[in-house]
């Protein structure tokens, strides 16, 4: 045996003695061999598991960790996205000290990082896929053909779950080369053929995504079903193949074709509880579509809300990962959503609660809401102003959800879209996150045009009629389109100037913060305002992030306090605005935090978005898991351009920045903005608003204020001035004049 295998065989803990280790070790490796065999076979996963585990059992090797990954492979493709990552983790481990000059080693890590990656895009982190992908192609030289073209298949599935067509299209003619010139060793003959079908999946797949025409919908569609009719029915590319072939189908208007296809993938077994969740939503949408029996509808919808509430009960049991990003798939949500808010619609019209106890049943997963509010709240107790309403929301697919709440009840109100309105509204939000383009008159009647368009297909009659008498709006829903919403216009006036609004992912996260704020007593403080500006930056940070001191006049710091007695304000200005600073726990018994300065993106982290502060190295910056270690005001203003930034992590609900650190760091509002900041416009905006504040306004209507008191200001029209910043958490309700 020679130095290096001697070696492999102690890191991976080996315990047999020396004249037993190639014997164990060729037992591993053929045990590992048998797994993967029925792993990919079809309908095998118990006996592939069986050799895997038994594989476990034997003393460790350096074919130890395949058969670990062979586990990780089979609990993702179940769903069961928590044991994978937890067994990713011990191969990590196991193999930390490997020497990676060996092809044993580098085979081991090139197989760790292609399956981590396929588990973050399982989880829609595709940011996390794609550097797991480039890690692995460090890795990728070696005999044969196979690591070659697991790593392009692996990058054509990123692709195309970022919708990203044109790089799955080159991925796509890679892989037809690597399949056609690619050398393969003779024992890789089995793995050529599952390689080469997985090719022509992708090739499908990508031309069901480009079509555009019936009849190009109508051969993709024959295609796929042909794959689907002959696959193994317990294989777990058998779901994919039919929901895709049903997707063609419609497109090219064959429902009854799409109906054969759907009513097979409505019979078990099913690879996982989501997927039998996924695919009984595109039969009941199909139903509904095609005008079938009610008794058929009916038992379809019935069956969808049993295993749809199975569905979110396993989410929640799911442990939340340490960064505070949940394994809960967003886009399957949103299409499972659609789907059932539909039939509620239109199979029980009378009863809108029961459709928006579905709703919350989702939005209530989310990282934040799970973390302050465990369980879903009954949507009956939920109890508002009278003088203001609530409206949750979900866009899905081809429609628009919303629930309108106030003190007339609840009502559930449908609005058809079309996939450009999806597209129009991502871009009315990048003209709010940017500054105007060309000439900033005609970027701002563009925009305003955009927004009124969108406004007149958003906010249907029914809707404006409820909310015409509010003062103010809570939006409970996906954060990422409140920025647009709150700046469309109703009744001609954008929602944001015309009402006081706030921002909650989750009616459970606003009962959780409600009861919060209620029990919490507020200590007699000296300080009124913690003013954390301009830091003192090092040319280490300025070199790093490629930002600048803000160097700003007394008389704008001036203007960021105002309203508050100078004796009652603490500023923590260029050296003094450091973390140290923040930990001072008196001001925490503070009525308001606000900081000024620059947002940074610090992608290497799980939460990127973070503040430059003074200090040097890791120092220099304000990060979400040093803020969730304070202890806050109340009211934190964030003054920081891109503080809701950094890549969305399905299921975080907003504890993916900066603002979620800050609830949870015990504000109970937060004013924070997703894209770039005017500091002109920012310090007149937070100016006012923070005078407002000190003269008894709740937070929501100062912001309502200042917002109006920007936009009719001399060229400071555009929406980029005044609709960036939006307000996480609770409305001015709960402020009452004691607390003022």
């Amino acid at each position: 045996m020679s130095r290096v295998a001697a070696a492999l065989l102690a890191w991976a803990g080996a315990v047999a003695p020396q004249q037993d280790a190639q014997q164990v070790e060729a037992q591993v490796r053929d045990l590992v061999e048998q797994g993967r065999e029925r792993l990919w076979a079809g309908g095998q996963a118990a006996a592939a598991r069986e050799r895997f585990v038994a594989a476990l059992a034997l003393p460790g090797t350096w074919s130890t960790p395949f058969a670990e990954l062979g586990l990780a492979t089979l609990a993702r493709l179940e769903g069961n996205l928590p044991e994978a990552l937890d067994r990713l983790a011990k191969v990590r481990r196991r193999t930390a000290a490997w020497p990676m000059g060996e092809e044993l080693p580098r085979l081991v890590r090139f197989d760790l990082h292609i399956e981590a990656g396929l588990c973050n895009l399982a989880m829609g982190l595709g940011d996390r896929a794609g550097a797991e992908f480039a890690a692995a192609a460090e890795f990728s030289a070696g005999p044969g053909a196979a690591r070659a073209l697991a790593l392009e298949l692996a990058r054509c599935d990123l692709y195309l779950a970022t919708s990203d067509l044109r790089a799955a299209r080159r991925s796509a003619a890679s892989l037809q080369l690597l399949m056609d010139s690619s050398r393969w060793l003779p024992a890789e003959a089995g793995l050529r053929a599952r390689q080469h079908e997985e090719v022509r999946l992708r090739g499908l797949l990508l031309r069901r995504r480009l079509a555009r025409r019936p009849e190009e919908f109508a051969l993709v569609a024959a295609d796929l079903a042909e794959e689907f009719l002959s696959a193994d029915i317990a294989g777990f590319h058998r779901t994919r193949l039919g929901s895709e072939a049903v997707t063609a189908f419609v497109g090219a208007g064959d429902l009854d074709a799409a109906l054969v296809i759907s009513k097979q993938l409505c019979e078990p077994p099913f690879e996982s509880l989501q997927r039998h969740v996924e695919v009984q939503a595109l039969h009941l949408a199909l139903l509904l579509r095609a005008g079938v029996g009610d008794a058929e509808v009916e038992a379809g919808y019935v069956e969808l809300k049993r295993i749809a509430e199975e569905l979110f009960a396993s989410w929640r049991a799911v442990p939340l990962r340490p960064g505070g990003v949940g394994t809960f798939h967003y886009q399957a949500r949103r299409e499972v959503l659609g789907t059932l808010l539909t039939a509620d619609r239109a199979l029980a019209p009378d009863q809108p609660r029961l459709a928006l106890s579905h709703l919350e049943a989702a939005l209530s997963l989310g990282t934040l809401t799970r973390r302050l509010q465990p369980a879903s709240v009954d949507v009956g107790a939920v109890e508002l102003a009278a003088d203001s309403g609530a409206l949750v929301f979900v866009l899905a697919p081809g429609c628009a959800h919303w629930f309108v709440l106030d003190s007339g009840g609840i009502e559930h109100v449908r609005v058809p879209l079309e996939i450009e309105d999806e597209d129009r509204l991502a871009e009315f939000v990048r003209g709010i996150n940017r500054p105007p383009l060309g000439d900033p008159e005609e970027d701002r009647r563009a925009i305003e045009g955009l927004g009124a368009a969108l406004a007149s297909r958003l906010f249907p009659p029914n809707l404006q009629v409820r909310a015409r008498g509010w003062r103010s709006v809570l939006l409970v829903g996906d954060e990422a389109v409140v920025p647009a919403l709150q700046a469309l216009p109703l009744d001609g006036v954008p929602l944001g100037i015309a009402k006081s609004v706030c921002h909650v992912p989750s009616l459970s996260l606003y009962v959780a913060l409600q009861a919060r704020s209620a029990a919490r007593e507020r200590p007699v403080s000296s300080v009124d305002l913690v003013l954390f500006a301009d830091p003192e930056l090092t040319p280490e940070v300025t070199g790093s992030w490629q930002v600048q001191d803000l160097l700003l006049r007394p008389e704008q710091l001036d203007r960021l306090a105002t309203g508050w007695p100078a004796d009652r304000v603490r500023r923590l200005v260029r050296g003094g605005a450091s973390v140290s600073a923040l930990r001072d726990r008196e001001f925490a018994s503070a009525r308001q935090l606000t900081i000024v300065a620059h947002g940074v993106e610090d992608l290497s982290a799980e939460r990127a978005a973070a503040v430059t502060v003074a200090g040097d190295g890791t120092s220099g910056l304000l990060r979400a898991d040093v803020v969730e270690a304070l202890q806050v005001p109340p009211l934190v203003v964030l003054a920081v351009c891109g503080a809701a930034g950094g890549p969305v992590r399905l299921g975080d609900d907003g504890v993916h920045h900066l603002g979620g650190a800050f609830v949870l760091a015990g504000a109970d509002r937060v004013v924070l903005a997703g894209g770039q900041l005017a500091v002109g416009a920012t310090i007149e905006l937070v100016g006012d608003l923070t005078r407002g504040v000190a003269r008894g306004a709740g937070p929501a209507e100062a912001l309502r204020a200042a917002r109006a008191a920007v936009q009719a200001t001399k060229g400071r029209e555009h929406p980029y001035y005044w609709a960036g910043l939006r307000l996480l958490g609770l409305p001015d309700t709960g402020v009452s004049a004691a607390k003022r």
